[in-house]
């Protein structure tokens, strides 16, 4: 199994998703995912690899093995994670931001709490 395959399969688990409701967070068919999970595959094209990390709340550069992640930017991650399987208004939001960077992820984040806040 690859690095990266074994870091997509650990972050599945960590995060409590299930295959079903990551390919609905991300669109990548979910046999796809079990594929790129079980190394089953070693060729995961880039924007699936970006789209993946995105969703399990990591850098591509991470989910690579290129670079770590800090503590703090997991808590960070964990804290939206979680907001994104509790909130349907978060939900919608990602599917919406599929191809968003992790800033501007963050910064419409910002702009909803924001509005709800007003209300």
């Amino acid at each position: 199994m690859s690095e990266i395959s074994e870091k997509i399969l650990h972050l599945i688990q960590e995060r409590g998703y299930s295959y079903g409701a990551l390919a609905e967070l991300t669109g990548i068919p979910k046999s796809a995912l079990q594929r790129y999970a079980t190394g089953e595959t070693g060729k995961i094209p880039l924007e699936r690899v970006e789209t993946l990390a995105r969703a399990l709340g990591v850098s591509p550069a991470y989910l690579m093995g290129l670079e770590e992640q800090t503590a703090a930017e997991e808590e960070e991650m964990q804290e939206l994670l979680f907001q994104l399987r509790t909130r349907p208004d978060m939900r919608m939001l990602f599917k919406l931001a599929k191809d968003a960077s992790p800033k501007d992820v963050k910064r419409a984040v910002a702009i909803i709490e924001a509005l709800r806040n007003q209300e």
